[in-house]
């Protein structure tokens, strides 16, 4: 398989950087889903623009870079890091370490816990947010939820797509 394209080589990097994160945030260092989140965030960002600098630089100086240039190259370079960092962890969460929900259920209750506590919440409020975490959490984790993940994710992903296109969209220069 060829990786000439920008979007299919920085999709399975951001892929990579995804699963590998992760694991290590699973099993070696647990940081908070929260911060999770925003590290995966931040490096969606930076495997978009990458994609498409790199997609861009393939054209003259002088040439037009079309805003559909941009998105495509964004959009399915997220999209190939979604997919596949969506069907790793079906995989993880149901083949290799079922338990793994749990644990992540555990950090959950304790980290609200915590967060309600700090801002002086009242108990039935905490007891509250615990119960619906415990009876809501698994569900988040079925293949099901997650494959429906990808859908939604991919409205986002249009978003930041359309934005970084914007960014780098260039007109034809007049030498």
């Amino acid at each position: 398989m060829s990786l000439e394209n920008d979007w299919l080589k920085y999709g399975l990097m951001y892929a990579l950087f995804s699963v590998f994160t992760s694991l290590l945030f699973y099993y070696v260092m647990p940081i908070g889903m929260f911060t999770e989140g925003m590290i995966g965030f931040a490096a969606l960002i930076v495997f978009m623009v990458l994609a498409i600098k790199s997609h861009r630089s393939k054209i003259g100086p002088y040439e037009e870079y079309p805003f559909g240039s941009g998105f495509s190259t964004g959009f399915m370079t997220g999209f190939v890091g979604l997919v596949i960092s969506s069907l790793f962890s079906i995989i993880l969460f149901h083949l290799i370490d079922p338990s793994l929900i749990d644990v992540l259920k555990d950090r959950t209750i304790e980290s609200t816990e915590s967060f309600l506590q700090k801002l002086n919440a009242p108990e039935e409020k905490i007891q509250e947010a615990i119960e619906k975490i415990e009876n809501d959490f698994s569900d988040k984790f079925s293949p099901v939820s997650i494959l429906i993940s990808i859908v939604t994710g991919s409205a986002i992903l249009a978003f930041i797509a359309s934005i970084i296109a914007l960014v780098f969209k260039r007109q034809p220069k007049i030498a």
